[in-house]
């Protein structure tokens, strides 16, 4: 497996029953590009809204935190950063 790995490339190379680093592009991209649009406030989603008692204005979202692992950060970083392969 290793030798197809490195003969085909790390980052489009897909284990079995696995994904590729090109599938984590795609979802992180699909991601972003939602992360930006609720940032703009264009949708409710960009609202932290009460979940008991008194309903309080609803206040734009302006900080996020993402906890991930080393290759989605890598990943994050190659779609929000434009970098290469």
């Amino acid at each position: 497996i290793f030798e197809e790995r490195a003969r085909f490339g790390r980052f489009f190379f897909r284990f079995p029953n696995g994904e590729a680093g090109t599938d984590v592009y795609d979802r992180v991209a699909s991601f972003l590009t939602y992360l930006f649009r609720t940032m703009g406030g264009t949708k409710s989603a960009a609202f932290a809204e009460a979940t008991a008692g008194e309903p309080r204005p609803r206040t734009p979202v302006r900080n996020y935190v993402l906890v991930t692992h080393g290759l989605l950060m890598r990943v994050f970083c190659m779609c929000y950063l434009r970098w290469t392969v």
